[in-house]
């Protein structure tokens, strides 16, 4: 059974790959891992460690905050988020 917080995590990272408009293979690449180890990730098939999740955010020109707080939105961006609460995102 997978978890929730990892499946949520793994949509975050195939949100910020489409984003860039890479796909699976590139951003393995720019991680140094292996193709089939993203789309595990984003299907939420891997709980993976906090070094790959690093590894992950620097491949994605992001930061490792952001990976796993969006996870943990539903709906929405942190900015999104804070916007509609009336404040600026940090």
């Amino acid at each position: 059974m997978k978890s929730v917080i990892v499946a949520k995590f793994g949509a975050s990272v195939k949100a910020h790959r489409t984003q860039l408009g890479l796909s699976q293979q590139v951003l393995a690449t720019r991680a140094d891992l292996h193709r089939t180890y993203i789309s595990d990730v984003e299907r939420g098939a891997r709980n993976i460690s906090l070094l790959t999740i690093e590894r992950l955010a620097r491949a994605l020109e992001t930061s490792v905050c952001a990976l796993i707080c969006e996870s943990e939105l539903e709906g929405g961006t942190i900015a999104a988020k804070a916007e509609d609460q009336g404040r600026e995102a940090v």
